[in-house]
């Protein structure tokens, strides 16, 4: 059998709600079937798609670049521009995707893949990366997160995914209102706990000193309630964790434990 290989290699995301430009670093590598010309030097395409999850199903994704390759090479790099609308990006309401996490997937297809069920085929690869639009947040990334975790605990055949998916947006609101009303003396009073907890505590609460410390224990609370309710999902929720873990890093927030 031939090879067909894509990866990304850079990836870059025009900010959320905007008509800025994304663009990929794609790297391709083939290889003909043994004795047979059926990949390189054959015509193929690229395609981005823009997905709320891992999957390019026809339920959650739309094509926002399609690049024509004229003859497939052993190895080749493509740099691929692509706006986040899915068709006119004068009017936002074409905006692909709500602001917040997504996956963007490269697929490729080309060749004589030979023939299946009577129909020829092409080789195919493909793979995605999950992202957060610059200018995005925590509470936005992860309200992308249980969105998209509802979703696939209802094709699970989980008929109580949409009423618990509402229970989780509803806890984790809650609690990260209290993160945020936790400031002594502010105008914001806690909802769920006694506002006394936080006039006793020790902490200094400056805005600037406490909003990424904030950020990181929204970060660990929205991981702790959607596993609890969506256990299935705990590789997204993880992902997630992670990825809010690892820009609170980059910004010197060490200690999350």
């Amino acid at each position: 059998m031939g090879y067909f290989k894509i990866q990304i290699e850079e990836l870059s995301v025009p900010e959320y709600w905007s008509m800025g430009e994304g663009n990929l670093k794609v790297n391709l590598k083939a290889r003909n079937s043994d004795g047979l010309d059926d990949l390189i030097g054959h015509p193929g395409n690229i395609t981005i798609h823009l997905s709320t999850d891992t999957q390019i199903d026809n339920l959650s994704e739309f094509s926002v670049q399609t690049i024509f390759i004229p003859e497939i090479q052993e190895n080749q790099t493509f740099d691929i521009n692509f706006q986040q609308f899915v068709a006119n990006p004068d009017t936002p309401y074409d905006l692909a995707l709500a602001p917040g996490r997504y996956y963007v997937h490269a697929s490729v297809a080309g060749g004589d893949g030979g023939f299946e069920l009577g129909t020829q085929s092409a080789y195919t690869d493909a793979t995605y990366a999950a992202v957060s639009a610059p200018g995005s947040d925590v509470m936005i990334d992860w309200i992308s997160t249980v969105l998209v975790s509802t979703q696939a605990e209802g094709l699970k055949g989980n008929a109580d995914a949409p009423y618990n998916g509402n229970r989780l947006m509803a806890m984790s609101s809650l609690a990260a209102y209290d993160i945020i009303a936790a400031k002594p003396g502010g105008q914001l009073k806690p909802y769920l706990l006694n506002n006394s907890d936080y006039e006793k505590s020790p902490f200094d609460f400056s805005d600037e000193a406490n909003e990424k410390l904030a950020t990181a224990a929204i970060n660990s609370s929205y991981q702790t309630i959607f596993t609890s309710e969506f256990s299935a999902q705990s590789d997204l929720f993880n992902e997630q964790y992670q990825t809010t873990r690892n820009v609170l890093l980059s910004q010197g927030i060490l200690n999350l434990n």
